[in-house]
């Protein structure tokens, strides 16, 4: 029985100094997280920084920081020190305050991911992010309560910077638990971190919209290069969807009453709006207002006209008949891509940053195609950038445009708007088009 108890006791003991030895010291929690934490920065549309934080590097490029951080910028940068490169929205969820990046060439090693189900009150974590754009710094506290969940929000001693907001909360092992942010309230500080699934969850939840709700055909896509225009038409095969929206819908119009259409024949798309250097390739000019944009951008203040002028030189260079503006009923289906949604990339306003822009991103001016993530049939910009002309025109020869532009709110971005003009005449700024060639 004596031999027993020393058994029991070594045992104890024995696993206690190994519990113990695992733990990491602080040095080696910095050592091992240093390179997953960056500085994230919101540029507006002249380049400057209109807010800095913190952000975690995850894995396939992705950052991981609060939605506060990047909340109205145009563009987006991470890195260390001098060394930034650019990013773009991938995913975001505002509730939550989570936004999710994605750059390509940024050098880091992804965390590895904590579960905030293994964390208890009292026990010791470790913020890390870099305030104000500065050095990295290391702070140590105690989880002094979780709320809500699961998972539960996390409320840490552990001292968040200014300027540090979505950086990394990490447990003894150098294992991420969270997202640090700071909160003032009644002028006490309060430091909390957003659980680490909700970064799972928002970007769970993008691509639920993207892959999900997409159809079989998006699997491949079949491409056509324009000869003369160098552009990229994305093959879109025939179908039929349900054209309008559902009474339900948030901004929606009265002539989006919800009917089926069937597509006869499959079409090529042009995967981006028309732009300004294509245009001058095919008519030696350039009646874009935002002419400091460059040739990546789309081309405006074009009328109806002057698309149809455009199409038709552009047939005469290839020696064809094929391209022509997409019809109404062409337009939704090819921006739907399968989608029943707002937007191809949801019902939510925060996901169409992903793939758009408009009011509240594009700081009043347009931006180069194919920033955004596409829809799942390969095409970019169906949702703002500016607004593109359809062949259709209303029984009352009104002529329709499609899409929403840089300047409008996110209702008009949806997939069902449309709006008609006075004339076919118009030449505005937020104006532009893409083609369509018939196979």
């Amino acid at each position: 029985t004596f031999d027993l108890l020393k058994l029991i006791i070594a045992t104890f003991f024995l696993s206690l100094f190994s519990t113990q030895s695992f733990a990491l010291t602080p040095d080696q929690v910095f050592n091992k997280v240093k390179d997953s934490v960056l500085v994230v920065k919101a540029l507006n549309s002249k380049g400057e920084v209109l807010g800095q934080g913190s952000g975690v590097l995850l894995s396939s490029g992705k950052i991981a920081t609060n939605f506060h951080v990047v909340e109205g910028g145009v563009y987006f940068q991470v890195g260390r020190k001098n060394n930034f490169v650019q990013a773009i929205l991938y995913a975001g969820d505002k509730n939550k305050d989570i936004c999710i990046l994605k750059a390509s060439g940024i050098k880091g090693k992804p965390v590895q991911f904590g579960k905030t189900s293994s964390l208890k009150i009292g026990v010791t974590v470790y913020a890390v992010g870099a305030p104000q754009g500065l050095e990295l710094s290391l702070s140590n506290g105690i989880v002094s309560q979780l709320r809500g969940g699961p998972p539960p929000l996390i409320q840490t001693t552990a001292a968040i910077s200014p300027g540090s907001s979505g950086g990394g909360l990490f447990d003894s092992d150098g294992r991420l638990v969270g997202l640090t942010t700071l909160y003032v309230e009644g002028g006490q500080s309060l430091n909390f971190a957003m659980p680490a699934e909700w970064i799972e969850e928002t970007i769970r939840g993008y691509q639920d919209y993207y892959i999900n709700h997409s159809t079989e055909s998006s699997s491949k896509i079949i491409i056509f290069t324009s000869p003369i225009l160098g552009a990229s038409f994305a093959l879109i095969p025939k179908g039929t969807f349900t054209m309008g929206s559902p009474t339900y819908e948030q901004g929606r119009q009265s002539d989006e009453t919800q009917h089926q259409v069937t597509i006869s024949d499959p079409f090529y798309m042009q995967m981006t709006e028309v732009t300004q250097g294509q245009w001058r390739r095919v008519m030696g000019s350039n009646p874009s207002y935002f002419k400091n944009c460059g040739d990546d951008c789309p081309v405006e203040q074009v009328s109806w006209y002057d698309a149809r002028e455009f199409i038709e030189k552009l047939n005469k260079l290839e020696m064809t008949s094929k391209y022509r503006l997409p019809t109404d009923a062409e337009w939704e289906y090819a921006a739907r891509a399968g989608t029943k949604s707002r937007f191809y990339s949801g019902d939510n306003d925060d996901y169409l940053s992903i793939v758009g822009w408009y009011r509240d991103n594009a700081g009043s001016t347009t931006h180069p195609v194919g920033q955004k993530i596409p829809n799942a049939w390969g095409l970019f910009d169906m949702h703002g950038n500016v607004y593109e002309w359809v062949q259709d025109v209303k029984l009352d020869s009104e002529p329709l445009i499609r899409g929403g532009c840089w300047g409008g709110d996110a209702k008009s971005c949806r997939s069902a708007y449309r709006v008609y003009l006075a004339s076919y005449d118009i030449r505005i700024n937020s104006l532009g088009f893409r083609l369509v060639r018939i196979k």
